[in-house]
C-alpha cells in the first residue's frame, strides 16, 4: 500500500513498547506532561519520499520517523538523567537495528543514508505546561518495501 503511514507509526510504537527503558509511549507528541517521572516517548513522521529502485518500475519509500524521548529535566541529577536517555536511545537503535522486516511493509531502518538520510539523534529541552525535559529527538529514516509501480 502507498505511503502506509500508520503502518509504519504502529511499528516504531511496537519497538519502543517492548524497551524496558521507556516507561510510557504514544503516536503523536505530548499535550501535557506526561504522567511519569521515567522517560516517556512521543513518534511523530516528518518526511516521505519515493524512490524507484527497480528496473520494472517498482518503487520504495523511505518513511523518516522522529522518536522523542523525553525525561523530567529539573530536580534530576544530571548525569543519571543524561546516562539514562543514552542507555535508552542505543537500545532502541540496536533493537530497530537489527530487525531486518521490522513489521508489515517496513524493511529496515536505513542507518547510514544509503536511501537519503542517515540515523541522527538531537539532544536539547523541551517545556511542557511549565514542565522542563532533556530530550533525545531520533531521526529514523525507515525503507518501506513496494510502495507503487511507475508506469511510461
Amino acid at each position: 500500500m502507498a505511503f502506509n503511514v500508520k503502518g509504519t507509526l504502529e511499528a516504531v510504537l511496537s519497538h519502543v513498547n517492548s524497551s524496558a527503558h521507556v516507561d510510557m509511549a504514544q503516536i503523536g507528541d505530548y499535550s501535557q506532561p506526561p504522567l511519569t517521572e521515567s522517560i516517556a516517548a512521543s513518534i511523530q513522521m516528518t518526511s516521505m519520499a519515493t524512490n524507484l529502485i527497480f528496473g520494472d518500475g517498482g518503487t520504495r519509500e523511505t518513511h523518516t520517523i522522529q522518536l522523542r524521548l523525553l525525561k523530567p529535566w529539573l530536580n534530576q541529577p544530571s548525569i543519571e538523567t543524561e546516562q539514562s536517555l543514552a542507555i535508552a536511545a542505543a537500545d532502541i537503535l540496536s533493537n530497530l537495528e537489527g530487525d531486518a522486516d521490522a513489521e508489515g511493509t517496513v524493511m529496515s531502518l536505513d542507518v547510514a543514508g544509503m536511501e537519503g538520510a542517515s540515523v541522527t539523534i538531537r539532544w536539547g529541552h523541551i517545556v511542557i505546561n511549565q514542565t522542563a525535559y532533556r530530550v533525545a529527538e531520533m531521526a529514523l529514516p525507515f525503507i518501506v518495501d513496494d510502495s507503487a509501480t511507475v508506469t511510461a
